[in-house]
């Protein structure tokens, strides 16, 4: 059951419209043959911001650089105000 590509909107679509009918995770799950974390996500993400569209993942670099950043700095200046 493991997918390596993503989801069609169609499908994303149709996940929605299984959830607004009153089907549950497992029962849409089940009738999609995917995991019902993925049906999960997708309806969340429904929910929260009222579209299924993919978008691509934050680059790790700036992330990585953000969590240094924070570190480095903002860690040290409360340290340095504790003193």
């Amino acid at each position: 059951m493991v997918r390596s590509k993503e989801l069609s909107e169609a499908l994303r679509k149709k996940i929605v419209a299984a959830y607004e009918s009153g089907k549950g995770f497992k029962k849409i799950s089940k009738e999609f043959d995917i995991s019902h974390s993925t049906i999960r996500k997708i309806v969340y993400k429904w929910r929260t911001f009222k579209t299924t569209v993919h978008h691509a993942q934050q680059d790790l670099g700036q992330l990585t650089n953000h969590r240094i950043h924070h570190e480095f700095y903002c860690v040290s200046e409360r340290c340095l105000k504790n003193m």
